[in-house]
């Protein structure tokens, strides 16, 4: 299991669709989201952690998100 930052109505989404997927434990539940990862495919496991990444990086100072838009 792993926690991941996703927009509110991604994380509705993706929680509605998913068992798999639900409000993270000790984080902000409108944002964050567990993964099980082991019970879901792993290109949508992938599609997630990129999306997630994206997110993470867009609220980064310009000067810092330079550095990691490419990772």
């Amino acid at each position: 299991r792993f926690a991941c930052k996703l927009a509110p109505e991604r994380n509705d989404e993706l929680r509605e669709h998913y068992g798999a997927i639900t409000p993270a434990f000790h984080w902000n539940k409108k944002h964050w989201s567990d993964v099980y990862y082991t019970l879901l495919s792993t290109e949508l496991v992938e599609a997630i952690i990129r999306e997630s990444h994206q997110l993470i990086i867009s609220t980064l100072p310009k000067a810092v998100r330079a550095k990691y838009q490419n990772a």
